[in-house]
């Protein structure tokens, strides 16, 4: 009777009026007659590590080189591995520099990260500084805070 009511849900007859209920990913507009899409980008817990792209009614996480899709396909997971290391002098850019003191190989940076590690890197020898406690990235690294381990595999300290 009324093609344009609750698109994008299912109308519901209520006594004297109606209610549209929205499908997943949908919520009621200001008329209170139609569902429009929620753009799940805006929540940047979505899609860590990747880059999100709004769906009508969903989105997508399309994941770097090197990184894949999380099981819920909701974020990207770094799945490279290298040395883990305690001493991390920094070079003349402040990002990158020569390590000692490797205590781990074989891990995530995360796994590094999160736990004890200072620093990590793909290269003998060459790695980057552990972000540090209290910002973004290292929340974003290690959502379970300091200590966290972010999966099942066993750190093992050389």
């Amino acid at each position: 009777m009324f093609p344009n009511l609750c698109v994008n849900g299912q109308c519901e007859n209520v006594f004297g009026m109606f209610r549209c209920n929205c499908d997943q990913g949908y919520k009621l507009d200001n008329t209170g007659g139609n569902c429009t899409d929620i753009d799940e980008c805006e929540n940047p817990l979505n899609c860590q590590y990747g880059t999100c792209v709004n769906r009508r009614g969903s989105y997508i996480c399309q994941c770097p080189p090197d990184f894949e899709s999380n099981p819920t396909g909701t974020g990207c997971i770094d799945r490279r591995t290298g040395y883990c290391y305690m001493e991390v002098p920094l070079s003349g850019s402040g990002r990158r520099g020569i390590c000692n003191d490797r205590i781990a190989l074989d891990v995530s940076r995360a796994t590094c990260c999160c736990t004890v590690g200072r620093g990590w890197g793909q290269t003998v020898g060459f790695c980057e500084p552990c972000p540090p406690n209290g910002t973004a990235e290292a929340d974003q690294l290690c959502p379970g805070g300091s200590g966290f381990k972010p999966n099942l595999i066993t750190l093992d300290l050389e």
